[in-house]
């Protein structure tokens, strides 16, 4: 009987600290499809690539890395704030850089940092994002 308590307490602890819950920031970006690694040219090495990574108990990142001359060499960190639906083709999230080539930003300044929103648009099985077409990475 007591084992039967101890799971019900967690179970409900669970439940609500779940970053997974519906409207979360999480649930709003995977449900759209952006998860994964995202680039306008997977086959080529050092191309611009859009990795998106989630958490647990934290908003997920979203990390822009290349290593090429046409897209700019470097890898920049963010933290995603908000995502929220526009239509069911469009997503706008909201971003702060937190680091840039392994150099984290100070907290101080994060608000320095706020490109602004960012609209990702459905384009059958890729997704468009300022003006530039990506398809999902398989590696």
């Amino acid at each position: 009987m007591m084992n039967r308590v101890k799971l019900i307490i967690l179970l409900a602890l669970f439940s609500v600290t779940s970053p997974v819950l519906a409207g979360s920031v999480s649930s709003e970006m995977q449900a759209f499809g952006l998860d994964g690694t995202w680039s306008d040219d997977c086959a080529e090495p050092g191309a611009l690539r859009e990795t998106f990574a989630y958490h647990y108990f934290a908003n997920p990142n979203l990390t822009l890395a290349s290593q090429n001359d046409r897209d700019g060499k470097g890898t920049l960190y963010y933290e995603v704030v908000s995502a929220s639906k526009v239509t069911d083709e469009k997503l706008k999230v909201m971003v702060i850089i937190t680091g840039k080539d392994d150099v984290k930003v100070p907290k101080e300044r994060l608000s320095e940092q706020n490109p602004g929103p960012v609209l990702y648009e459905k384009f059958g099985m890729k997704m468009k994002m300022d003006g530039r077409v990506m398809e999902k990475c398989l590696n």
